[in-house]
């Protein structure tokens, strides 16, 4: 990044992918993303750019509510609802932003304040998209129509 050779990464951690021996091995995982989120924040302030770092942390799926076994080596299976994690300038920290109903589903949004509320908005990929293109300065007219977006844009980083 600071070369300016590039503007983006992509880095991969696997082993989330938990049917079997969920706990322990969840548990492995998260402290090997935590460490890795660690090192990359430290060495962006190291290095002068953690001012201009925006690190997302996301997962292709969530974990159901339930275990699909009963012994101490039973897993979960995929859910629709997952969570990501934001960090970077102008993004607004210490909040939660998005809940599950009574049936652990992605309850909808009222648009502005970000409070469930029935009959709201869904929290979709395309806003998180559209609102990290806003905080980024990036939301400029060539770009929104070139690769456009559907979906209204919601205050989702601050």
């Amino acid at each position: 990044f600071k070369s300016g050779l590039t503007a983006c990464a992509s880095l991969v951690l696997s082993g989330f992918d938990t049917h079997g021996n969920h706990n322990t091995d969840q548990s492995r995982s998260v402290l090997k993303l935590l460490g890795g989120l660690d090192y990359v924040l430290t060495e962006a302030e190291r290095q002068g750019l953690g001012t201009n770092l925006y690190v997302i942390v996301t997962s292709d799926f969530g974990r159901g509510p339930q275990y699909n076994g009963e012994n101490d080596r039973a897993g979960k299976d995929h859910w629709p609802v997952t969570s990501m994690l934001a960090s970077g300038p102008g993004i607004q920290g210490g909040r939660v932003v998005g809940a599950t109903d009574a049936a652990q589903l992605a309850a909808t949004l009222d648009p502005s304040s970000l409070l469930p509320t029935e009959g709201g908005e869904k929290l979709t990929p395309e806003r998180i998209h559209m609102a990290l293109r806003k905080v980024a300065g990036i939301a400029e007219e060539a770009l929104v129509k070139e690769y456009p977006l559907a979906g209204e844009s919601m205050p989702i980083f601050g």
